[in-house]
């Protein structure tokens, strides 16, 4: 089950470590829903930590919804559906399905390239076009075109001018670069020149202030990388 390595270095953390190292394994399915932990004095031993740090660090998981007690059974892993109801945003984009990274990125950017189109500034849109220039540059470098590519959607989303929607697109940062470096190892020559092509009608529709048009090719955008990406895996 992978439990004895939360034994691995635990005398140099305290509870709160402990708490994260078990948040870790249950958002990442080593420690699945339903999972009955040992008996305290048994995992202490396990763990080699004393009562009170054990119990401290459960106390933490239980409160923000990783575990309950269930009477007659102990402690066990709540359910995921219960936990990401609970779970800051960015734990609950890293424990999200792919499928569901995408749906979620074309509902929020196609939003965001509209008002980015609508709110850019001069310098904005030059500083969009510098990153589109590198992304042409690095064509053949796909490490340095993932992430001029991320870059890009990061400009876009603040150029936005709404707070909220950047900072879950911050949020959101390492999934998407994830996602990117996934997709690309995907018909990789062909992706990148459509990635490219994308980028170019996403970049102009902004760069002439037309919200509808940017709106759209970004939707057009995601929508193309979820299709290839889910061919590609079927």
């Amino acid at each position: 089950m992978g439990i004895e390595s939360l034994a691995a270095n635990l005398n140099i953390y305290a509870s709160d470590a402990l708490s994260e190292r078990i948040r870790g394994m249950i958002l990442s399915g080593e420690l699945p829903e339903g999972y009955e932990f040992p008996k305290e004095e048994e995992f202490c031993r396990q763990l080699g930590v004393s009562r009170s740090t054990l119990r401290e660090a459960f106390k933490v998981l239980n409160a923000s919804g990783y575990i309950r007690r269930i009477k007659g059974h102990g402690t066990v892993v709540n359910k995921i559906s219960s936990i990401l109801e609970t779970a800051p945003i960015a734990e609950t984009l890293k424990a999200a399905e792919i499928r569901e990274v995408l749906e979620f990125r074309e509902m929020l950017e196609t939003n965001q390239a509209f008002l980015a189109a609508e709110k850019g500034s001069d310098e904005d849109i030059a500083a969009l076009g510098r990153i589109l220039k590198e992304m042409e540059e690095s064509e053949k470098n796909l490490p340095s075109f993932s992430d001029h590519d991320v870059e890009f959607h990061l400009l876009v989303s603040k150029m936005s001018g709404n707070s909220l929607m950047y900072a879950i697109m911050k949020n959101l940062e390492n999934v998407i670069d994830s996602t990117v470096q996934l997709a690309f190892q995907i018909d990789t020559e062909e992706n990148v020149r459509d990635a490219l092509a994308a980028h170019r009608e996403i970049f102009e529709a902004i760069e002439k202030h037309q919200g509808s048009t940017a709106s759209k090719k970004m939707r057009n955008h995601i929508q193309s990388v979820s299709a290839r990406f889910f061919k590609k895996c079927q």
